[in-house]
């Protein structure tokens, strides 16, 4: 009887409060900054799941070299088929220590990044599901290109 009283505690636990987005990565793909002072990046949502998602929103706060240089923010709907990628370049106006990082990374050709990202997913009709997602590499970056 305890064992079986263990295993429906255990089992039940396994499904409360679980997230259903398992897998879902977001990285960067490449920066690149502009004459005018904004720069262009080139980021992903990687899906490796036998489901699709739709990232309802979503916001990203990206760090080069250590130094934030900025928050971008997505407002369109991204459908994301299952095991598959979707590209998206964003622009990002940087200024002070964040201008400052990036020209040090165009002039080296690459940075080692952070990615921190809140995402809204809607699985059916009305319900949505919050998370966040955070991600590192290197990135490629360029610098002055009009």
């Amino acid at each position: 009887f305890l064992l079986i009283a263990f295993a429906a505690a255990l089992l039940s636990g396994c499904s409360s409060g679980r997230s259903t987005i398992v897998g879902l990565r977001i990285e960067l793909t490449g920066i690149a900054q502009s004459a005018d002072g904004t720069t262009r990046i080139g980021w992903r949502v990687l899906n490796p799941n036998v489901v699709a998602y739709l990232l309802d929103e979503s916001t990203h706060r990206i760090t080069l070299d250590g130094v934030q240089v900025g928050t971008i923010k997505e407002t369109s709907p991204i459908g994301v088929p299952a095991q598959q990628q979707v590209d998206r370049t964003s622009t990002l106006a940087a200024s002070g220590p964040a201008a400052q990082a990036l020209a040090a990374a165009a002039a080296r050709g690459s940075a080692g990044y952070r990615v921190e990202s809140q995402i809204v997913v809607r699985l059916y009709g009305e319900t949505i599901q919050k998370t966040s997602l955070s991600n590192g590499g290197e990135v490629k970056v360029s610098g002055q290109v009009n």
